[in-house]
């Protein structure tokens, strides 16, 4: 059973033998908590974020609520607030939930400490930031730290430092053979101040102004970081502080020097924080780095052997000497490779899993909102604000990050063109949105040569959100570290099955409603869940067979990933594969012919429902 999530009603009183009273008349209820996203956290503050992306945004100082007792708070975390969150100077917020983590990079102090530290969550790139001389390069804790970015789910990157004062390709071919991305930056011949233009230097050049990188690596780099959320780590002296300044040049990080004998840096960063990544000219910001402060060791206490042996598959033949009794053998390399390709290495699924986050606290923010803007559309559904800015937001991430793809979206139609096309469904179930039923999701999906290859379902009123790409598999939860596969279920008779279908009067519109009844007759059991719900539910297993007279290509394109790679089939009415047939048919495959039998059109007066035969 899952922990209940604390509200106002946990709140501790101080003992009063005459009969404890509240502070004050009337606590504000957790139902309204705003979210927001922690940006550092310094002797117990922290400072968030809310209405990111917003004309409201406002940075709001915070302290844990009692309720959550020994819950942390770490950057990057997505947590809900009440109380003053105006921002103002001396006012003082609380954090009273924390969303559940996506990822989470943890480090110990050592192998053996059982104590994990945890650094940042939320971020999906790890960047080990190594110089090529002055420090020199201590390899042991770039390893660690490529061990623990896919511990964490986190795709990892090596940026090479000070590549002008020493040869980096010992360095970089140390690490050819994992695969591991490298971008090396070099000092530019002249010096000069840190400027927008990707001028900085490195820690541990001396006095005066740091020299500037050169603009090819720190572009090479800005590419690599475009529309993701990228920690930088390295032990002190690498130039990481100095790095952001080049890259957020309003970040005005301190940097030092390398002690002249001891060869180390001096700690510049005392706290983690998260800043945003500028565009070019003043342009929207392309993603966030988060600056960490300098490590000297990378303790891996927390990272359990098979996690290892998933890493390094050629490991695993002489492990077998080494395993203790009765310990559990690791996953094989097939079910691990599905596994690192699920947690989102394919960028593709990587990006939708960032857009669809930045989405999730937009709409949540508006979800129940008092002044929610709702207008009739012309074909009489409803449409509001939030619709309209959650759109406008996936637009505007898909034209930073992938410029040259084409956007069908429910409300802004189609643009661009190409063999590659996202598809958006800003809110799926905007009468419950409207409502204040929670039960509605965000829909995003790719389709390349019109076949859907990336989808994800998000829910963020439910807490849920369910994922899946061409060969990864499908998986559900809020944390891509801790995410659960999804398979259909094994019913293959009628009379066992469960069935969700959407409304009626849909069904008889088009002249279907007695097939519908009658395969409601047939199945054991039936419920409306309706939506995106009914779909995801099939791809977990908990319904077999889910049904919808008429949908569009925005309603559709991101379930089908998730469906089919679960093991089902979703088709039209009519029997054609995935999601262009204007109607949909979701099952786990073995009672897909015979479902769409009972639902064929029949000729007048033929009310029978399905006998024997069509079970």
């Amino acid at each position: 059973m899952s922990r209940r999530v604390p509200d106002e009603d946990d709140v501790r009183t101080r003992p009063n033998p005459r009969g404890s009273r509240p502070r004050t008349k009337e606590r504000p209820r957790h139902a309204d908590a705003v979210p927001g996203r922690v940006l550092t956290v310094d002797r117990g503050r922290s400072t968030v974020l809310v209405g990111e992306g917003t004309p409201q945004e406002v940075e709001v100082t915070a302290v844990k609520a009692r309720e959550l007792g020994r819950a942390g708070v770490v950057v990057g975390d997505r947590v809900h607030l009440v109380g003053d969150t105006s921002g103002a100077p001396d006012t003082l917020a609380r954090v009273v939930r924390v969303d559940e983590r996506r990822t989470v990079l943890r480090r110990s102090a050592d192998d053996d400490d059982p104590v994990e530290r945890v650094l940042v969550a939320g971020a999906d790139q790890l960047a080990v930031v190594v110089a090529a001389a002055d420090p020199a390069p201590r390899t042991g804790l770039v390893d660690r730290c490529l061990v623990a970015a896919l511990d964490a789910g986190m795709d990892a990157l090596l940026v090479v430092t000070k590549g002008d004062l020493a040869d980096p390709a010992p360095l970089l071919e140390a690490y050819a053979a994992l695969d591991t991305p490298a971008v090396v930056l070099r000092r530019a011949a002249t010096g000069g101040t840190s400027g927008p233009d990707g001028t900085g230097g490195a820690e541990g050049t001396g006095g005066g102004a740091p020299p500037r990188h050169d603009a090819a690596g720190l572009a090479e780099l800005r590419e690599r970081l475009r529309g993701r959320t990228t920690v930088l780590v390295g032990h002190s002296g690498v130039g990481k502080s100095t790095l952001v300044n080049a890259l957020v040049p309003d970040a005005g990080r301190a940097t030092g020097r390398v002690n002249d004998v001891t060869g180390r840096g001096r700690h510049t960063s005392s706290s983690a924080l998260a800043l945003r990544l500028p565009g070019p000219a003043g342009g929207p910001p392309e993603g966030w780095v988060v600056d960490t402060p300098g490590v000297r060791s990378f303790g891996l206490a927390h990272v359990r052997p098979g996690s290892l042996l998933a890493a390094f598959p050629d490991l695993e033949p002489g492990s077998d000497a080494r395993r203790a009794p009765g310990s559990v053998r690791p996953v094989s390399p097939t079910s691990a490779e599905s596994l690192r390709r699920a947690r989102g290495v394919d960028d593709d699924l990587r990006l939708a899993h960032v857009v669809v986050d930045a989405v999730d606290a937009l709409t949540t923010s508006r979800f129940g909102a008092l002044d929610l803007a709702v207008e009739a559309k012309p074909d009489l559904t409803p449409v509001t604000d939030a619709d309209r800015s959650a759109e406008e937001l996936v637009r505007a991430q898909l034209a930073r990050t992938r410029p040259r793809d084409a956007v069908l979206g429910e409300e802004g139609g189609a643009t661009g063109s190409g063999s590659r096309q996202w598809v958006v469904d800003p809110i799926d179930g905007t009468k419950n949105f409207v409502r204040g039923v929670p039960v509605w999701a965000t829909l995003l999906a790719l389709l390349v040569d019109g076949e859907p290859v990336v989808g994800v379902v998000s829910a963020p009123a439910l807490g849920r959100r369910w994922w899946a790409g061409t060969g990864t598999g499908a998986w559900t939860g809020r944390s891509l570290s801790s995410a659960r596969a999804l398979h259909v279920s094994a019913v293959d008779d009628l009379a066992d099955a469960s069935l969700s279908y959407s409304s009626l009067g849909g069904w008889e519109e088009r002249d279907l409603l007695e097939p519908v009844l009658d395969l409601t007759r047939t199945v054991w059991r039936t419920r409306a869940y309706g939506d995106f719900w009914s779909h995801v539910l099939v791809a977990e297993g908990a319904v077999d067979v889910s049904c919808e007279p008429e949908l569009a290509l925005h309603d559709m394109a991101a379930l089908v990933p998730v469906v089919t790679e679960a093991g089902g089939r979703f088709t039209s009415l009519s029997g054609e594969d995935g999601p262009h047939g204007g109607s949909a048919v979701a099952t786990n495959g073995l009672l897909h012919d015979r479902v769409l039998a009972a639902l064929a059109p029949r000729p007048a007066g033929t009310t029978t429902s399905p006998g024997p035969a069509a079970r």
